[in-house]
């Protein structure tokens, strides 16, 4: 073998390794949330007051979420284990928004609540579990 193969081979390993390494690094850097990205999907636990069964939620029949950065929808609801579980996308402006959650409980009715949410600053989720007591 030639001094200048042995030579070819050593930069191409070493290219090799080093284009790893960048590799490697670039895969494990956390995804930041956009500042100018107002899509947020927040998500939690509902509570509503009354159960029939001690120690088991109460059903949850529908969510309603508005936005005062320019949202309303519904959310999605679904049981996980012993809890009433939600989704929803909404749009949060620059400086935070106010969202008003309204939820249909099964047996206590109809609960409202509002809270300030702001953008996250790693990911595109926020969360927050909704509780009512009577």
């Amino acid at each position: 073998m030639t001094l200048s193969s042995r030579i070819a081979r050593k930069v191409g390993a070493a290219t090799l390794g080093a284009l790893t390494t960048v590799a490697a690094i670039s895969v494990a850097t956390p995804a930041h949330a956009e500042p100018w990205n107002p899509n947020v999907t927040l998500v939690g636990a509902i509570y509503c007051p009354g159960s029939n069964v001690i120690g088991v939620p109460e059903n949850v029949s529908w969510g309603w979420v508005t936005s005062d950065g320019g949202s309303a929808g519904w959310a999605s609801i679904w049981r996980s284990g012993n809890q009433i579980r939600y989704s929803v996308p909404i749009r949060v402006a620059t400086w935070g928004s106010t969202i008003t959650f309204k939820v249909g409980c099964q047996v206590t009715g109809e609960r409202v609540t509002s809270f300030r949410v702001g953008r996250p600053t790693v990911g595109s989720t926020s969360g927050r579990d909704l509780r009512w007591v009577i």
